[in-house]
């Protein structure tokens, strides 16, 4: 799915797929006995950075520091752009 992406810095909704494991063994050979399907998640941040094949989500953003200094991100997250389902800006 191609993303139209907000400009960097705002903030914004990502729905998206996450792999899920299925810990311990598990010895079913039919797959309608097991639950096996990806976790959609909707994820809220800052819009830190793009490149073809994910974005980059921040919890937190903090302005420059000093002027002409470089901003700063906590807690950034990886989505890859095949798992997004939606991108909507924030209010």
């Amino acid at each position: 799915m191609k993303q139209t992406l907000p400009p960097r810095n705002t903030p914004l909704k990502v729905t998206w797929f996450d792999s899920t494991s299925l810990p311990g063994w598990n010895y079913s050979t039919d797959d309608q006995s097991i639950d096996f399907a990806p976790r959609k998640i909707v994820t809220m941040g800052i819009l830190i950075g793009v490149n073809p094949v994910a974005i980059l989500v921040a919890g937190s953003y903090s302005e420059p520091l000093v002027r002409g200094g470089q901003a700063g991100h906590l807690d950034a997250l990886v989505i890859p752009r095949g798992c997004i389902l939606a991108v909507e800006p924030c209010a």
